[in-house]
């Protein structure tokens, strides 16, 4: 099976990695406390800024995600693992 990850590729998040929110948890990764993840509201995803921050999906998850945030406006691609 095909595993995805999902980038934004415009806008103020270009660049993040669609993973888990961020639930505001101790942070000891000095990159992750300059660039912390942002929670997308409405729904169960992060946009993170560091690639190992990415949820990595199967492609029918990853189509679920895909379209979801399209349909709030973002520019996406998906990168295969």
């Amino acid at each position: 099976m095909k595993r995805f990850r999902i980038k934004i590729m415009s806008g103020q998040y270009v660049d993040r990695y669609v993973g888990l929110p961020f639930g505001g948890g101790l942070v000891t990764n000095p990159e992750m406390q300059k660039n912390p993840p942002v929670n997308v509201p409405g729904t169960k995803y992060g946009l993170h800024a560091q690639e190992e921050g990415a949820t990595q999906f199967f492609e029918q998850g990853a189509n679920e995600a895909f379209a979801k945030l399209r349909a709030l406006g973002y520019e996406l691609e998906m990168v295969e693992v």
